[in-house]
């Protein structure tokens, strides 16, 4: 049975050497491959110094293609573990993986001690990947994996920062044991700084669009519900709709506007109180929901011409392309193709007539 170590790594020349070595050390461990994912400094050199087989990747294209390519180099592989590139000496805590059990494992890593986040990605991850698979995971976001290599194989990543929670969702999905086993490992926490900030505000965009291509069949119940926050944040909009303003006065021009769309999200969600933070922005400020009420079409994933169609229409109604594009005119705003998707709905008997 041959193992491969494989460690995903961008600018990581302080690290990359101590956590190949540790990686080499484990009993185990047949190989150790670095995919550089597009590094400025020295990573590949360092890592190929310390004895690592390097892949080099010129352009950066995130974590979930640079494990992929790293993956397609290998595929004489039976199992993988997957490190990140920042474990330095630290990465020989991950021999308890390499004992096995299950199709995948998952490290659990010690608390952080403050020195991370305020976890909402992670309850997100949490509450996405029990939704998909009904699995309630400790460690959602670990990058520090035990993985069958014809499962990993056998389906496609997420990209960037989203592979952790794709990957356990589709490996699960496909009927193979998932467990979690706490390892001694520490990695460099990016903290409560913005640069912190930032990164988390990134991982969550990457999480979110793994469960959103998990959980949305691609014709059943397209879009089901937008919430469409307005939002007034102190320092973010200089806004605030703490109350419905008196009947017939004019509301103060929005600066911003915050979509938020998701599948499957009712009120009831928010009112158990599954979503903390979304409940929180909801109570200070204005919110609605629009059901996509469009035929098929041929198409096989929502788009803004499904948006445009819906507003206004009670029941299914027809869109046509030009409608993803409207445009503004003066006061109000002028949407292209409203009348040929009028004039289709009525020449095929749709019940609903598009309207913005």
């Amino acid at each position: 049975m041959t193992t491969v170590a494989l460690v995903a790594a961008k600018d990581a020349v302080e690290s990359i050497e101590a956590t190949v070595t540790a990686l080499a050390a484990l009993a185990g461990v047949d190989q150790v491959w670095v995919v550089d994912d597009g590094s400025t400094d020295a990573t590949a050199e360092r890592a190929r110094r310390a004895g690592a087989q390097v892949v080099r990747l010129e352009v950066n294209g995130g974590k979930g293609g640079a494990i992929a390519a790293g993956v397609a180099a290998t595929p004489h592989a039976d199992r993988y573990l997957l490190a990140d590139a920042d474990l330095g000496a630290t990465a020989t805590g991950l021999s308890p993986l390499l004992a096995g059990g299950a199709d995948l494992i998952v490290g659990v890593l010690p608390s952080a001690d403050g020195r991370g986040g305020f976890g909402l990605v992670k309850r997100l991850a949490r509450a996405g990947i029990r939704r998909a698979v009904d699995l309630d995971q400790e460690a959602p976001l670990s990058g520090q994996r035990l993985v069958d290599g014809e499962h990993l194989r056998a389906i496609t990543l997420a990209p960037r920062f989203g592979v952790e929670v794709g990957m356990t969702i589709d490996i699960a999905r496909a009927g193979a044991a998932v467990q979690e086993r706490p390892v001694d490992v520490d990695h460099r926490h990016t903290g409560r700084s913005w640069r912190g900030f930032v990164h988390r505000a990134k991982q969550g965009r990457d999480v979110t669009a793994a469960l959103v291509s998990r959980l949305t069949a691609a014709r059943q119940r397209i879009g089901a519900i937008v919430l469409a926050a307005v939002l007034a944040f102190v320092g973010l909009s200089g806004l605030s709709y703490a109350a419905a303003p008196p009947r017939g006065a004019a509301l103060p021009p929005a600066k911003r506007v915050l979509i938020f769309a998701f599948d499957h999200l009712s009120l009831d969600d928010l009112d158990r109180g599954d979503l903390p933070a979304i409940s929180s922005l909801r109570a200070r400020s204005a919110s609605g929901a629009l059901n996509v009420n469009t035929l098929e079409g041929g198409r096989s994933g929502p788009s803004t011409l499904d948006v445009y169609a819906s507003l206004g229409a009670s029941a299914r109604a027809r869109a046509v392309p030009e409608l993803a594009h409207p445009r503004a005119r003066g006061s109000g705003a002028r949407i292209p193709g409203m009348a040929k998707a009028r004039a289709l709905s009525r020449r095929e008997r749709v019940a609903g007539a598009p309207g913005a």
